[in-house]
């Protein structure tokens, strides 16, 4: 069930179409997308959704097989590395080729390729997630090598963040120092940011629109805030004795969550009052309803029908 923007900010990110394949395997299949200037858009999916191939592709470290892609009004195929230099990728992967750096060097070399690099502000980040300046790459844990790679990252307070699970391998109270930095980052640039996450929760104060990925497809695309209009989990139950809540599948059905005797719990997408419409002709009784989390929201597409 894909929501088309309805924002008229220009786009920071065009995608038309594209695919990627890996010999007979899909990663994306004909992917959509529109970001306007200034969004965050939280990214999800299981594994194999395609995400961290999207990002790639974004930034030209992949080629795309078919479709369309502007990155910034840039396209990346030919334009590859303007984008990259205009972007702050942080990638999943924690490794880095030379690993013989110290800490400062290691930044010092990410310098050399982002003209707009703030040493004075590279500073602030480096003292702010303690990083351990003259500590060689290969000494680092992997959470100290995430620290490293954000503040490569951000400080060059780049118009585009790409951010591939940014907060792995940290611990709980790092993960918090970073949640605030970028909140502080996004406030203060406007940048626009691509924030892809396995732990739903922790980033969805920071999103306002929600990108699900399913098989290589788009399977949500929408605002936030729309979508938590327009979402409820309700308990709904079913007669003693003929049709129960088992055994019907209205079309504004995302998910089933459990079964208790003639009740079950449901996350649907209609107006409460349109759901109480259709449970009467449907012989079924509305016991409660309430408003659910954006994390809740995502869950529900990842883990219930197929989105179209």
């Amino acid at each position: 069930m894909t929501a088309q923007p309805a924002d008229h900010r220009p786009p920071a990110l065009q995608v038309r179409g594209l695919q990627k394949r890996y010999g007979r395997d899909t990663a994306l299949d004909g992917i959509d997308l529109s970001v306007p200037e200034g969004s965050v858009v939280l990214l999800v999916g299981p594994n194999g959704a395609g995400k961290t191939t999207l990002l790639k592709v974004l930034m030209d470290l992949l080629p795309a097989d078919e479709g369309d892609v502007q990155v910034l009004g840039r396209i990346p195929a030919r334009e590859g590395a303007h984008v990259r230099a205009a972007t702050g990728f942080l990638p999943e992967s924690v490794e880095f080729p030379f690993a013989r750096m110290r800490v400062r060097e290691v930044l010092a070399f990410h310098a050399r390729f982002r003209p707009r690099w703030d040493e004075a502000y590279a500073g602030r980040l480096a003292d702010e997630l303690e990083l351990r300046m003259d500590v060689r790459w290969k000494k680092l844990s992997k959470g100290q090598r995430r620290r490293v790679q954000l503040t490569a990252a951000l400080a060059h307070r780049p118009s585009l963040l790409l951010l591939d699970e940014p907060t792995d391998g940290l611990d709980p109270l790092v993960r918090e120092t970073v949640l605030g930095l970028l909140a502080r980052h996004l406030a203060e640039t406007g940048a626009t940011a691509l924030y892809s996450t396995h732990v739903l929760h922790e980033a969805q104060s920071l999103a306002d629109r929600l990108l699900v990925l399913k098989r290589g497809r788009v399977g949500v695309d929408a605002p936030v805030e729309e979508l938590r209009r327009s979402h409820l989990r309700v308990r709904v139950r079913g007669p003693e004795s003929g049709t129960g809540p088992d055994d019907v599948a209205p079309g504004f059905l995302v998910r089933r969550e459990a079964t208790l005797g003639r009740d079950q719990s449901w996350i649907v997408r209609t107006p409460e009052d349109e759901l109480k419409s259709w449970a009467r002709s449907a012989g079924l009784e509305v016991l409660e309803t309430e408003r659910i989390s954006m994390a809740d929201i995502a869950l529900a597409y990842l883990t219930g029908k197929e989105t179209s």
